[in-house]
């Protein structure tokens, strides 16, 4: 359904039933986006399997829209454009350079390797 494979940003809730856990896996992952889902079980071995197979930069077990100012947020596949937030954030606003200067005066051959 249109609903499954869409970003819907609003009171929006879907519920599509599934018989096996792969099913649920299989169905979550169906959709060109991965900002975020949300798990639910009593399961923790499933909610880690669950967790690993999910696409989704973020996963929520047991809760949704619970965000931490520490933790990294963004998506994945057609979802999110950059890092936000945390540490790895602070690299979207970063650009490195690498420069090497050699010092010593002498003459080189500028196409050998020099390690």
């Amino acid at each position: 359904m249109r609903l499954a494979h869409e970003e819907i940003f609003g009171p929006v809730l879907g519920i599509i039933p599934f018989d096996t856990e792969d099913e649920a896996i299989r169905i979550g992952n169906d959709t060109p986006y991965g900002l975020a889902c949300g798990i639910w079980t009593r399961d923790i071995d499933r909610a880690m399997r669950m967790t690993h197979a999910m696409r989704a930069c973020v996963v929520w077990v047991n809760t949704y829209r619970t965000l931490a100012a520490q933790g990294p947020f963004d998506g994945m596949k057609d979802s999110g454009f950059g890092r936000e937030r945390g540490a790895q954030g602070l690299l979207e606003f970063t650009t490195t350079k690498n420069v090497m200067i050699d010092y010593s005066g002498d003459v080189h051959d500028a196409f050998a390797m020099k390690l």
